[in-house]
């Protein structure tokens, strides 16, 4: 019997996942984690006909029309952009398609309740979150590297959707997409540091010296933020499981591919 809790899409120009739980309420919501193969790339910052050959790609593939789509660009910040508030800090860069006027700088997370705006995230072993909340018809879609499992971004966001639309934790799905699991993330003595003050009670995992890099350390930053969204009341969080760095021929990875990697997209929209 097949225990996985998601699917993953195979079609002639884009490759996805998606989480079972969240497919239950698929006349609301569409979701979807790009995945490497056909050429697909979400890097603003550069390889423009990539990213350009991705919105045509994601547009056909599940009916998005490219103007209603917008994009983070990403500071790995705490920054959440609402499309219900009236503060917008907007910077249009170089679009990749006339339609897409709209990508969001210095913001690492979105929410609404707007129906037919596609918002993207990308991810090169940085944590994807996606939360949604089926009764209030509401979502945040979350990049989280390790700077934003400091800052808590995806607390903050969980936060915002039950100030902001009156969520209930209890009705809240949080689904975390692939990303660099514990095995590969290895950090040194600086960053081991951060997190030792930002989270006493975790036990951080000590590996044999490196000659190369001297001390290091495993940390899992996916036991983290779970932790903190459960303690709040999220008791709905599902995880893929997947990691980017061991399965980098599906999904690009910083740590995998090294310089001049591109990133996977998740996409999220009400329809």
């Amino acid at each position: 019997m097949d225990k996985k809790n998601y699917i993953i899409t195979k079609s002639d120009s884009v490759n996805y996942l998606q989480f079972k739980k969240l497919l239950e309420h698929s006349d609301k919501l569409f979701h979807a984690f790009t995945l490497r193969q056909h050429n697909i790339g979400f890097w603003i910052d550069g390889q423009e006909d990539v990213r350009k050959n991705s919105y045509i790609k994601i547009s056909n593939e599940f009916d998005i029309d490219v103007d209603n789509i917008v994009q983070a660009h990403q500071t790995h910040s705490d920054n959440i952009q609402d499309f219900n508030s009236s503060d917008i800090n907007v910077a249009v860069f170089n679009s990749p398609l006339e339609g897409l006027k709209k990508i969001y700088y210095d913001v690492d997370a979105f929410s609404t309740n707007i129906s037919n705006l596609a918002t993207i995230i990308t991810t090169a072993d940085c944590m994807p979150i996606m939360l949604y909340d089926p009764v209030k018809n509401v979502y945040a879609n979350i990049h989280s590297g390790w700077k934003g499992v400091i800052n808590k971004i995806s607390l903050k966001a969980t936060k915002y959707l039950l100030s902001k639309y009156d969520s209930n934790p209890e009705d809240i799905i949080c689904c975390i997409g692939p990303n660099i699991l514990k095995d590969h993330f290895i950090v040194g003595e600086d960053v081991k540091n951060i997190y030792e003050k930002t989270f006493p009670d975790y036990e951080i995992e000590q590996l044999e010296d490196s000659e190369e890099y001297g001390h290091q350390y495993r940390i899992d930053n996916n036991y983290i933020v779970k932790k903190y969204l459960s303690e709040i009341g999220i008791c709905n969080i599902e995880e893929c499981n997947l990691c980017t760095v061991c399965n980098k021929d599906k999904f690009h990875s910083c740590r995998g591919d090294g310089e001049g990697f591109q990133r996977n997209g998740s996409i999220m929209m009400l329809r």
